[in-house]
């Protein structure tokens, strides 16, 4: 799923709580969540306090418990190492970890305090967590027969969530002193806006000090370089053991007041500082935002900032609401984005072992998505699959769908009894007072697929103004359905990626437009392609 040139596997995906792999009662539980769903991926976290609980002394039952069962529910999964970070903290390392300040510093703030952060430039840290990780990596490679893990996410949401950077005595001399070459060469090279951006506004020195190289960015720059370089040789550690995709999660800045350290954690893989972690942290897979936003702004600026040339989009966590399943169907199709996970899955089971209401809501998009996946694989960079989302006050939306126009009429916001009408099973209003959303993939063969809910298709040929304007006329009258289709049936993609079909639509279910609702998984319209279409 981390690949530029194609997509092999969407991941649609479920994470649980934080500290959800604590037992097996509650693992279980993680499983109940991601089952009801229907996702085809679990997250779950592994702890270095759980995987090392003293010294040298390895215990692998969480994780061995894990992708048993992660298996037996014929799912896949990436695993979460919370080893030196997580969220810009450290709660997640053993004991013999935290008891001991001398061979594991902490960082030190502005105004001389020890945070609950390890520092990124201690050795013994890093040689502790590199043994960890390694080893952890080698017993997967060991049980893991059926390849149930697909990718490992190393730390979490690394950076300082306390300081901008460490202000001990050995970080601050490395802040001032020199940059690093590497890091000169990078910046002079000009090959990324951003850092480009920052220099330059500093002056565009050919060398100096992290402040005179970078100015009042220095900080951030400065905690990313040493962030990136500490979590790429853990990375390459467990490489050497297990040859797997490995990424990273970040916390972005794009929160709040946007101050480092405090709004969020100063030294991840930020929008700011993308450039260095990709050059420094060459062993990652992919940079992976954690996108939490509602408003549609700034989740698209977000997600087009972690779009890169070298990087795909994938959003490892995320709201299970129905914002974000708005937001995630635009992002498949203006981002190629590869796969998204929703985060404390296991939150939104209700007492009875039924789902929240802003869990239903996301159901009924997991359906969506787990109806098109095979054409988001298939369609994949191809300019083919179109997104459908009803935007704040909308009744319509324009499609360009290659050889035809495509209008895209809102069921909530019809007056038109015909156009209201789906079929005798979806006579109620749940089935149109929803929010339209969905996407439409265009095989470019005469074959047009739909899998969403709120919504009907009308189509329209590209033809002279004189030909669309006569067909335009006869579907505002009683001639909507004179569309020459086919046939229009519901249905699945098989294993085979062949379009197997449950139901054929046949007049009135077909007539005025192309209609979809969660339920019924995937429409396919055969389009009749000599009749002048």
């Amino acid at each position: 799923m981390f690949q530029k040139e194609r997509l092999d596997f969407f991941s649609i995906g479920g994470q649980v709580n934080n500290s959800s792999s604590v037992n097996k009662e509650t693992i279980d539980r993680g499983f109940q969540a991601i089952l009801q769903y229907k996702l085809n991926t679990a997250a779950f976290p592994l702890y270095w306090s759980s995987i090392e609980p003293r010294e040298g002394t390895f215990d692998y039952q969480q994780v061995d418990y894990i992708i048993e069962q992660a298996t037996r529910h014929g799912l896949k999964l990436t695993l979460l190492w919370f080893g030196t970070w997580k969220n810009g903290a450290s709660h997640y390392v053993p004991e013999w970890v935290k008891a001991d300040h001398t061979r594991f510093p902490r960082v030190i703030d502005a105004l001389g305090n020890e945070a609950m952060v390890l520092s990124p430039h201690a050795e013994q840290t890093l040689q502790a967590d590199k043994k960890a990780f390694s080893m952890l990596l080698r017993h997967i490679r060991e049980v893991d027969r059926y390849k149930t893990v697909i990718a490992v996410q190393v730390e979490n949401e690394p950076g300082i969530h306390a300081a901008a950077r460490d202000y001990g005595i050995s970080a601050t001399l490395l802040f001032k002193g020199e940059v690093p070459e590497e890091v000169r060469k990078l910046v002079q090279e000009q090959s990324d806006p951003e850092l480009t951006g920052i220099w330059k506004r500093a002056g565009a020195h050919r060398e100096g000090s992290w402040e005179e190289l970078f100015g009042i960015d220095a900080e951030e720059c400065f905690s990313a370089y040493y962030f990136a370089k500490y979590i790429n040789e853990v990375g390459e550690a467990g490489k050497q053991q297990y040859d797997i995709p490995l990424y990273v999660n970040v916390w972005v800045r794009e929160t709040m007041n946007r101050i480092q350290g405090q709004d969020f954690p100063c030294g991840g893989a930020t929008s700011l500082v993308l450039g260095i972690w990709k050059k420094f942290a060459p062993v990652l897979s992919c940079i992976c935002p954690d996108v939490y936003f509602d408003d549609r702004e700034t989740y698209m600026d977000v997600c087009r900032k972690y779009t890169r040339e070298d990087n795909v989009l994938y959003i490892p966590e995320s709201h299970a609401d129905e914002i974000n399943s708005l937001r995630l169907f635009e992002a498949i199709e203006r981002f190629d984005l590869t796969g998204i996970h929703a985060f404390a899955i296991d939150a939104t089971l209700t007492e009875d072992g039924g789902l929240t209401k802003a869990g239903a809501d996301f159901k009924r998009t997991v359906d969506i998505l787990s109806a098109m996946k095979p054409l988001l694989e298939t369609y994949y960079k191809t300019g083919r699959i179109h997104a459908v989302v009803q935007q704040e006050y909308a009744d319509s939306m324009f499609l360009d769908l290659g050889n035809w126009y495509g209008r895209v009429l809102f069921l909530n916001t019809l007056s038109t009894e015909p156009y209201i009408h789906l079929d005798n099973l979806h006579e109620e209003d749940k089935y149109r007072q929803v929010r339209g959303k969905g996407l439409i993939v265009d095989a470019g063969d005469g074959n047009l697929y739909l899998a969403g809910e709120g919504f009907k298709l009308i189509l329209l040929p590209k033809k002279s103004a004189t030909q669309t304007a006569s067909f335009l006329y006869a579907n505002r009258g009683i001639c909507a359905n004179n569309a020459p289709f086919l046939r229009v049936d519901e249905g699945y993609m098989d294993e085979t990626g062949t379009f197997v079909s449950v139901k054929q639509r046949t007049g009135d279910e077909d007539d005025n437009g192309l209609w979809v609702t969660s339920d019924v998984g995937l429409v396919r319209a055969v389009i009749d392609t000599q009749g002048g279409w």
